[in-house]
């Protein structure tokens, strides 16, 4: 999952939109857009049949500036994944590496017919959001979107640092209605390792 914030790029990439100030407290919200990318066995997308190879998502994302600690709060659902069946990633949480931290370590269940709370893990380079929440220059309502954060019309940090998530790189020729999401604050990586063995969905990559 890749994210964007107003403040979240689930390949997860998310944007993002700042609900609660940091100055005041340590739990930061955000309201995100993004979409998820799929990956099978042999690295290539999965095709839910949209004709874009990824699932716009939008979401509520919950970040504790003092510990590192995470959730994103919405429940994605991939509509088609298997035989007309829904591939639901739910109860996503996440670790930075660091306070300040660049790297986030997440982990997810996911839901497919029968098979239910199937464990996962990704990993996104965080390194445009960080710069965002520990820059001290956040306020309520700005917006982090690709390597930019906004205030209204104003330019509050012009570079980032954000980067092109891992899903941007892959082959999407089958996809007509494909567009690069481009760099984005959580950015998915190739870490990410996607569905635990043994599952239904092994080998499977959530980014």
């Amino acid at each position: 999952m890749t994210i964007r914030t107003t403040l979240l790029a689930v390949v997860f990439g998310l944007g993002y939109v700042l609900l609660a100030a940091p100055a005041s407290a340590s739990i930061i919200t955000y309201d995100t857009t993004g979409r998820l990318t799929v990956v099978d066995p042999n690295t290539q997308v999965y095709d839910t049949g949209n004709g874009y190879g990824y699932t716009p998502t939008t979401g509520q994302l919950t970040y504790n500036s003092a510990t590192g600690a995470g959730t994103y709060d919405t429940p994605i659902t991939v509509p088609n994944f298997s035989l007309g069946q829904a591939l639901t990633i739910h109860d996503l949480t996440f670790q930075s590496d660091g306070n300040p931290g660049s790297t986030l370590v997440g982990s997810f269940l996911g839901d497919l017919n029968a098979n239910l709370n199937m464990p996962g893990h990704i990993t996104w380079n965080a390194t445009g959001g960080s710069t965002a929440v520990y820059s001290g220059l956040m306020q309520v309502g700005d917006v982090i979107s690709g390597d930019v954060m906004t205030r209204g019309a104003l330019t509050i940090i012009p570079s980032l640092g954000s980067v092109t998530p891992y899903a941007d790189t892959l082959n999407y020729s089958a996809f007509p209605g494909f567009t690069p999401q481009g760099p984005a604050p959580m950015a998915a990586t190739n870490a990410s390792l996607g569905f635990d063995a043994g599952t239904a969905l092994q080998g499977y990559v959530v980014l």
